[in-house]
């Protein structure tokens, strides 16, 4: 299934990729609230996933479909 709608980037960089590298810096900074900023960065990523890739399904992703497999299997 192609999609004609493009992820967003910054500088050519995909965005999701941006919003792990702030996660990681947050860690490196907060190291006290590590479990607290990795969490609200995975939320930022699966909710930037959801809205921006229409072909980007979190079930699929990781127990896969019909015609691909998963993560997990």
């Amino acid at each position: 299934m192609a999609t004609t709608q493009a992820i967003p980037e910054l500088m050519g960089i995909r965005v999701e990729f941006l919003l792990f590298a702030a996660t990681l810096i947050g860690v490196a900074i907060f190291h006290n609230k590590t479990m607290q900023v990795a969490l609200l960065g995975l939320a930022a990523v699966l909710v930037f996933k959801i809205v921006f890739d229409p072909a980007f399904s979190l079930p699929e992703h990781f127990l896969g479909g019909h015609e691909a497999e998963g993560e997990w299997r």
